[in-house]
């Protein structure tokens, strides 16, 4: 919501609207998250009274990384690192409506991780291409400095000469 605030907002009475519904929304998101919070500690406790056990590696307890998008840190985190939460992996038992939400959101995840994952592959492809260009460049590049300090350079003095040859011969073994 901020990102799309700060990209799109212009004015202040639209970014003082948006800024409010982004607070509301981010309250009601802590209330939820606090009330979760507050009913795993019960469970927690009734659990370990009534033997219950397995409950718990579901229902994991929550903390303020978890309260994130589904989407969220897109940018801030490298191609192999991002990860989606638990919270959205988890199946929470409520009408369809919210389920199906939920799956579509997790489906359009998923599509954007199969994207990244084409994209990283094609980059090692191109890649791979560009080294062996690279290597075949300087081959040349080798090859016409050896070149060079083969000739024979008749318009200037020996020393001069020689130090042309020295030269290529040199640029040669770096490249």
């Amino acid at each position: 919501m901020w990102k799309s605030k700060d990209k799109l907002i212009r004015g202040q009475h639209l970014h003082t609207r948006s800024h409010a519904l982004i607070m509301n929304a981010t309250s009601r998101i802590t209330a939820a998250a606090q009330k979760y919070k507050e009913i795993r500690a019960a469970l927690v406790i009734l659990g370990a009274h009534l033997g219950k056990v397995g409950w718990d590696l579901e229902l994991q307890a929550m903390t303020e990384e978890d309260t994130r998008g589904i989407t969220a840190d897109e940018d801030n985190l490298s191609e192999g690192r991002r990860s989606v939460s638990w919270i959205w992996k988890v199946d929470n038992g409520v009408d369809a409506m919210d389920t199906e939400g939920k799956q579509e959101a997790l489906r359009i995840e998923w599509c954007k991780a199969r994207a990244r994952a084409h994209r990283w592959a094609e980059e090692c492809l191109l890649l791979e291409e560009e080294m062996r260009r690279v290597v075949l460049f300087f081959g040349h590049k080798q090859a016409r400095w050896l070149e060079l300090a083969s000739l024979v350079y008749c318009h200037v003095d020996k020393v001069t000469s020689d130090g042309l040859r020295a030269y290529a011969a040199r640029q040669a073994n770096l490249q």
